[in-house]
């Protein structure tokens, strides 16, 4: 089912106060902006645990992924950012998870499955670069590409064998939005803004596989590097 930005949530029950306020502002602006369109959000339950897996090309993908579902999403963060006073006042206040971005402690991968198992949603962002390894995610003859680099596949593999429902997203003109090189031409690049476009597609846990991984359930010392909001 395709969303256009007319049919994008205002107000969610169950929503953190700052993250109704961030959806009071930024709705608007999506549908002002008007080239945004997302695809098969519904595949987001509404109640239940699910993990979204999104790929990361621009800093604006959490307003990107989290505009279009109709419950909070509960992102992995780098704890480099609640070192920041403003900026982590507000990131405690919008349900994010920290993670130290050189590798996922025992504490932060087990805050993430407890939202799990508590039935929430959380969501993680793949490195958009860097050697591939096996992905962690299948997604049959579905073209998206979601390998992720071999620092992040353990802990993600942690994640994504834990049973919950998958889904991956992808996130496409948003690199192009970000660099804003139509906003530099106005009136006339009004007319050349870049069509931003989510799309929400079904994905499954690949067998375990990857060293230091979780097949018995015990959580690593350490998962790698995560592939976090940045």
């Amino acid at each position: 089912m395709v969303v256009t930005v007319a049919s994008l949530p205002l107000v969610v029950t169950g929503d953190p106060w700052l993250y109704t306020v961030a959806r009071c502002v930024l709705v608007p602006l999506a549908r002002l902006y008007g080239r945004f369109e997302v695809q098969g959000v519904e595949r987001v339950p509404r109640s239940g645990p699910v993990l979204v897996v999104a790929d990361h090309p621009s800093d604006l993908d959490p307003l990107l992924v989290a505009l279009p579902v109709r419950r909070t999403l509960h992102f992995l963060a780098s704890d480099d950012h609640y070192r920041r006073r403003f900026v982590g006042w507000c990131m405690r206040r919008l349900a994010t998870v920290p993670v130290d971005p050189d590798g996922m402690a025992p504490d932060a991968l087990s805050a993430a499955l407890g939202l799990l198992a508590a039935g929430e949603a959380v969501a993680v962002f793949r490195e958009p670069h860097g050697p591939h390894a096996a992905d962690p995610l299948d997604l049959g003859d579905d073209p998206l590409d979601l390998r992720a680099a071999p620092p992040l596949g353990v802990g993600l593999a942690c994640l994504v064998r834990s049973g919950v429902p998958l889904v991956a997203v992808s996130v496409v003109g948003a690199a192009e939005l970000q660099r804003g090189r139509w906003r530099h031409e106005l009136p006339g690049g009004w007319l050349r803004r870049p069509r931003v476009v989510v799309v929400f597609r079904e994905a499954a846990a690949r067998p375990a596989s990857s060293p230091g991984g979780s097949r018995n359930g015990s959580l690593p010392a350490r998962v790698g590097k995560p592939s976090v909001s940045e």
